[in-house]
């Protein structure tokens, strides 16, 4: 069973084709739905477990792409963003530029679920769990070379941004998940 679900996941990731997704997603629900119908293949027990881990292999990658696809509509424009910062800024000597991860609430006013990489001038004294709100050029993390492209779609980090106007911080007095976990 495992076996089947880290096949079946390492064929989407490396071909990436929608055809395909659809097409091993019926081809597993048929399989599925024809062992339960034999009796000598549903008393077997591997083509029943392996079509449905097959099956649920396909639904879960469908998910991570949509997930992946409605963040990155978002991007090469200039948006309203409201989120959560996940982490304290952290100075880069690199650039001399300070960096953080947030969780985004809403770009433009719609709910997105995803993550973005600030790159900030100053670190604004910001903390974990600050709610901040601002305008940004927001772009896709790793564009440019596909390994760090799939690097950051591993951690769920698809959005970046940079230029940061009119940034409005409500300071958190609830000190929760963020705060404590960058604590520890």
């Amino acid at each position: 069973v495992g076996f089947s679900m880290l096949i079946t996941i390492l064929l989407l990731t490396v071909i990436d084709s929608q055809v395909l997704l659809l097409c091993a997603s019926i081809g597993a629900l048929c399989s599925f739905l024809y062992s339960l119908f034999r009796k000598n293949l549903r008393q077997a027990l591997y083509l029943p477990f392996i079509s449905f881990a097959v099956l649920l292999s396909c639904l879960l990658f469908y998910t991570a792409d949509l997930s992946y696809k409605n963040a990155v509509e978002f991007t090469q424009n200039t948006h309203t963003v409201r989120a959560v910062l996940k982490q304290t800024p952290y100075f880069s000597t690199e650039n001399n530029r300070y960096y953080c991860e947030a969780k985004i609430l809403t770009v433009n006013g719609q709910k997105i679920n995803s993550t973005l990489k600030l790159s900030l001038k100053d670190s604004y004294e910001l903390n974990a769990d600050d709610e901040i709100l601002f305008d940004a050029f927001i772009y896709k993390t790793g564009a440019s070379v596909k390994s760090i492209e799939n690097y950051y779609k591993s951690d769920r980090l698809y959005l970046g941004c940079y230029n940061l106007q009119n940034l409005k911080v409500t300071r958190s007095n609830y000190k929760g998940y963020y705060y404590y976990t960058e604590k520890v």
